[in-house]
């Protein structure tokens, strides 16, 4: 991650449940409020509700991925915790994606930046065989094809 820290500590998990802004989703809730320094920290919990251990902390991978992803789109300066709610894990990785664009873009969080995949990565040019193969791979892993590259056919 680019300019985010990990937020570990209960009680600021309590001053942001409480004191600070909040948007729900449909798979996630977004709680954010300022932290007067110039990183983000990142806070993520899912609940026991949702899964035995081995389902939570795919959740909570795929959650982190996709703020990895985003990451330079959003200000800095906030103390953030997501919150997975049920049916996290189910959901496609681009509907987790789009959905935390979406909170953080109503939250007054987004910065004007782009997906740094797109950005960085150039389009993967493969033969028909090695496509078909990389996306039975990345079905099966449950991964975004190219991981965020364009995939194109020759």
């Amino acid at each position: 991650m680019i300019k985010t820290l990990s937020l570990s500590e209960n009680h600021r998990f309590r001053a942001l449940y409480g004191k600070g802004k909040s948007r729900a989703g449909r798979y996630i809730v977004v709680y954010c409020m300022k932290n007067r320094r110039p990183v983000n920290r990142l806070g993520l919990t899912v609940s026991k509700k949702i899964g035995n251990a081995v389902t939570r902390n795919r959740i909570r991978r795929r959650m982190r991925e996709a703020y990895r992803l985003n990451e330079a789109g959003f200000k800095s300066g906030f103390d953030i915790v997501i919150v997975a709610r049920h049916g996290c894990g189910e959901a496609p990785f681009s509907a987790l994606e789009g959905e935390m664009r979406a909170l953080f873009a109503g939250l007054n969080m987004s910065g004007g930046g782009t997906n740094v995949a797109e950005t960085l990565l150039p389009p993967v040019y493969l033969t028909s065989q090695a496509a078909s193969h990389m996306l039975l791979y990345s079905y099966l892993l449950s991964i975004r094809p190219g991981g965020g590259r364009e995939v194109r056919r020759l």
